[in-house]
């Protein structure tokens, strides 16, 4: 019985979650990167297994035990590269290109992670069920606060913008955006990272345009609504910066 493997691999990976470096090890780059990458690898492998597990009726069971282990895991990464002035998803590590590698496909499978946790999970008859996985709607909208921090942080108000008063304009742009925050944003477009979070930007705005998610509370939806909102206002940057190669960089 496949579910009945898969917990007992569920199960397993928990216990041994998350595998850290020895002690003297820890100054050591390219052994931390090492980890990382395995832990990364550990929680994409803990959302495939026990990412679909839905009722009868399609909607999704109590949340699964690796839920919140899982977030408990992600969400500083992306709160802590969100709030680092010198951002480093897209800044590559020329002197270790082993322990770059590892990042980089590390950052990759975490952003798959954070896509099952923010996106309502597939039936069984293939269609979108009634929840998501992680059921905490705080908890949500924080690891969805700290992804459009770490990928879309907000712009300055646009040249002439008339409406830089208005309460609604004020949450998407920023009166005092950082000069570098552009040229991270382009320099991001173009890395595997960069392009995964774009796509899922656009699975964020098709999921709140068909009017999914309507059970979280109605000023935290609001506030998750305008955050996505402010994400896709970077978005024709990293259009910009694709210019041609628009085919090859959204996977298209």
């Amino acid at each position: 019985n496949y579910r009945i493997t898969a917990s007992k691999l569920l199960l397993l990976l928990l216990e041994n979650f998350p595998i850290r470096p020895l002690e003297h090890q820890y100054s050591q780059n390219s052994v931390q990167s090492q980890y990382e990458l395995s832990n990364a690898g550990i929680c994409s492998a803990l959302a495939e297994l026990g990412g679909d597990v839905v009722d009868a009726d399609n909607s999704v069971a109590s949340a699964p035990s690796w839920v919140d282990t899982v977030f408990s895991y992600i969400f500083p990464r992306l709160a802590y590269k969100s709030n680092d002035d010198d951002l480093k998803i897209d800044d590559p590590d020329e002197s270790n290109p082993q322990a770059e590698e590892s990042r980089v496909v590390a950052t990759q499978m975490l952003l798959k992670v954070v896509k099952k946790l923010l996106l309502q999970t597939g039936g069984i008859s293939g269609q979108f069920s009634k929840g998501f996985l992680l059921k905490n709607s705080l908890k949500r909208h924080e690891l969805l606060e700290a992804f459009a921090g770490a990928f879309f942080p907000r712009l300055d108000f646009p040249f002439g913008f008339k409406g830089s008063n208005s309460q609604i304009s004020g949450d998407i742009y920023d009166s005092s955006s950082a000069d570098d925050v552009v040229h991270r944003i382009e320099k991001s477009a173009s890395s595997s990272a960069g392009r995964a979070a774009a796509l899922l930007v656009t699975s964020l705005v098709h999921q709140m345009s068909d009017g999914r998610g309507s059970g979280d509370a109605s000023s935290l939806q609001k506030k998750g609504h305008l955050l996505i909102l402010q994400m896709t206002s970077v978005l024709p940057l990293y259009l910009d910066a694709w210019k041609g190669l628009y085919p090859v960089e959204s996977g298209l």
